[in-house]
């Protein structure tokens, strides 16, 4: 049995453990900071894991390789699975009956881009799949929605900013048209650099 060093628990032995004769859930590596001081929290924010990974391209060089800061690959083995994820996140609100007010996400992405001039292409999020399967199930998707709870989540995309934009609103994403409908929004989206328009009204349906 080997010990974790950040904390000394031992979660690094081989699998299956010998001793575990009920199942349930294993954690190999088990990382515990403790509470963090509230006044701490106030002034900047607190990192559980720190992972600063920087890289240099060579100019005049094309590169056919790129750069990963945190790469996390799981392999699942057999036939009958369950449920497999390469990361999983939550965020748990409200422990101890506490209310919590400002802003929470399991997940968190940001591109900084500071690039002089054009040079690249970026998304905040990519979803990419490799599928060379015979076949796929017809509830195969980029993305799944999935709610756990008592109450459903009343909106799919909020746009928090949407009206910082009013300035250069033919290249917003959601904008104001006057065509087919007057005052009409419509929400604009790319396939193959070529934009497509979806309308949405701010007139609820009746039906």
């Amino acid at each position: 049995m080997a010990k974790d060093p950040i904390n000394g628990k031992e979660n690094l032995e081989p699998w299956p453990r010998p001793a575990m004769a009920s199942p349930g859930e294993r954690t190999y590596l088990d990382i515990d900071i403790g509470r963090i001081p509230a006044s701490v929290l106030y002034a900047n924010d607190m990192r559980g894991v720190d992972i600063a990974v920087r890289g240099t391209f060579p100019s005049g060089t094309v590169q056919t390789g790129g750069l990963v800061g945190l790469n996390v690959v799981v392999t699942p083995l057999g036939t009958l699975g369950r449920r497999t994820s390469a990361i999983y996140s939550a965020v748990v609100i409200g422990l101890g009956g506490d209310i919590l007010t400002g802003s929470y996400t399991a997940g968190e992405f940001e591109v900084i881009n500071t690039n002089l001039g054009n040079q690249c292409t970026y998304g905040v999020i990519q979803l990419r799949v490799s599928d060379d399967s015979p076949g796929c199930h017809p509830a195969s998707c980029y993305m799944r929605l999935r709610s756990v709870g008592a109450r459903n989540l009343p909106n799919f995309v909020s746009f928090v900013n949407e009206s910082l934009a009013s300035a250069w609103n033919s290249g917003r994403i959601v904008r104001l048209s006057t065509t087919p409908k007057a005052a009409t929004h419509v929400v604009q989206c790319f396939v193959n650099d070529v934009p497509l328009y979806l309308i949405a009204s701010t007139t609820a349906p009746t039906d």
